[in-house]
């Protein structure tokens, strides 16, 4: 058995479901904000989208999960405007394409989970930040590497372990912060700005 950590979505879900939804919440805000800057780097060299509305939408989240809170019609309505930024696969603007849908979609990803209630809408969120690092290794591997070995390579790659273990250690944070209810608001800052810190340095 593989002595790396591994993309296990239905123990994340498993994981996720413990937790009550704002905590689901902010860990789909956190996948979602490591990749915030591949899609200001997707928009500033295509000229195309528009990083300030899923900002904005991250914004909403974490105002939302700290006490001020945003109302489903609002939320129901900027995620309507964070649809909209998904590339739709007709822009020719290569690599950063890839890397822009993913973050957008985890921005998507982390409002649905917010009014759905679903834990499986934050896994998903944490899927795209891990095939967004998947991508990008993917694109500096040999094309000649059997698929087996390139798999492996991938799984164990330093970035693919990097984001695993900020998804885990978040989770264990997050569950922390469960029994800290009067200091969940200044937890979860802490936790924001940490992502922030950790944003994608690749594509």
């Amino acid at each position: 058995m593989a002595d790396w950590l591994q993309f296990d979505e239905p123990s994340l879900i498993a994981r996720l479901a413990k937790l009550p939804n704002e905590l689901r919440v902010a860990f789909a805000a956190l996948c979602a904000e490591r990749q915030l800057p591949n899609y200001i780097r997707f928009s500033a060299r295509s000229g195309l989208g528009n990083p300030n509305v899923l900002r904005e939408a991250l914004g909403s989240i974490w105002e939302d999960l700290q006490g001020r809170l945003v109302s489903n019609a609002q939320l129901e309505s900027i995620l309507e405007r964070c649809m909209a930024l998904i590339p739709n696969g007709s822009e020719d603007t290569g690599e950063e394409t890839v890397y822009a849908d993913d973050a957008a979609a985890s921005v998507a990803y982390t409002l649905r989970a917010r009014l759905a209630g679903d834990p499986q809408e934050a896994a998903w969120a944490a899927r795209r930040a891990y095939e967004s690092v998947d991508h990008f290794i993917l694109s500096q591997l040999n094309s000649t590497i059997v698929r087996r070995d390139r798999e492996a390579l991938i799984a164990s790659h330093p970035l693919a372990q990097a984001e695993l273990q900020r998804q885990q250690t978040d989770l264990q944070d997050l569950q922390s912060a469960r029994a800290q209810k009067p200091l969940l608001a200044t937890v979860i800052s802490e936790l924001r700005d940490r992502a922030r810190r950790d944003a994608g340095n690749y594509g």
